[in-house]
C-alpha cells in the first residue's frame, strides 16, 4: 500500500505539472506497479508520479537489471501522451531527452556540468561511472511510463555482488554531496515538462 504523502511529493505537486503521486517505502519496481495500474480499472489522475524509498527489483532495457539502493531516487512518471500532443512514435526522441534532462539537473546541482556524460540512448554517467538508469515503456497506445533510477544518497558500499563488475557509482560517493530530493525532483520535472511541451509547439 502507498505510504502517506511526504514533503517531496507535496513539493512536486505544488511546483510541477504532476497532478497525483504515490509513495512506497519499498517496492519491487515502480515501473511494474505503474503497468499494473494502467492495466486495471482504476481511473488515474495523470500525470502520476510513483516513487519509492527503496526499489528491490529495478529493471533496465531487455533483461537488464538496475540497482537503486535505499535513499536513491526511484520514480516512474505516468503520462497521457495525447495531453502533450505526443504519441508512441515520439518515444525514441524522448529517451535521450530524459537522459539530457537528468544530466543537466545533476550537473546544475553539483556545480560541475562537465563531469556529467550521456551515454546514448539514455544512461547518465558522472566521473565515468553510471549513476542513472532510465526505462521508458508504453503498455497502452496513449500512455507512457518514464522509469528513472538515480543513485543519489545511497553508496556503492552497499551494492549487491551482481552489480560490482559494472562501473556504477552514486552522486554521494562521487561528490560527497547529499541530494535534497524535493529540490532535485522539482527542478528535474520542471525541465522535463518544458522540454516535452516544446516538442509539440
Amino acid at each position: 500500500m502507498p505510504s502517506p504523502e511526504t514533503d517531496v511529493e507535496r513539493a512536486i505537486l505544488s511546483e510541477t505539472p504532476i497532478r497525483s503521486t504515490m509513495f512506497f517505502q519499498s517496492i519491487g519496481s515502480t515501473n511494474d506497479y505503474a503497468k499494473e495500474l494502467l492495466a486495471g480499472d482504476t481511473e488515474l489522475t495523470l500525470p502520476l508520479l510513483i516513487s519509492a524509498g527503496e526499489q528491490t527489483a529495478g529493471r533496465g532495457r531487455g533483461a537488464k537489471k538496475w540497482w537503486t539502493g535505499k535513499d536513491a531516487v526511484a520514480v516512474s512518471l505516468v503520462l497521457d501522451l495525447t495531453e502533450f500532443r505526443l504519441d508512441r512514435s515520439d518515444l525514441t526522441l524522448l529517451s535521450p531527452l530524459v537522459a539530457e534532462v537528468v544530466g543537466d539537473t545533476i550537473g546544475n546541482m553539483i556545480g560541475d556540468e562537465h563531469s556529467v556524460e550521456i551515454h546514448l540512448p539514455n544512461d547518465v554517467y558522472l566521473h565515468g561511472k553510471k549513476v542513472c538508469g532510465i526505462l521508458i515503456e508504453s503498455p497502452k497506445p496513449n500512455n507512457a511510463i518514464f522509469g528513472i533510477g538515480i543513485n543519489t544518497n545511497n553508496s556503492v558500499a552497499h551494492i549487491p555482488d551482481e552489480f560490482k563488475e559494472i562501473p556504477i557509482s552514486t552522486i554521494l560517493d562521487e561528490t560527497g554531496q547529499t541530494t535534497d530530493h524535493a529540490v532535485f525532483l522539482v527542478e528535474l520535472f520542471k525541465r522535463f515538462f518544458a522540454k516535452i511541451t516544446s516538442l509539440s509547439d
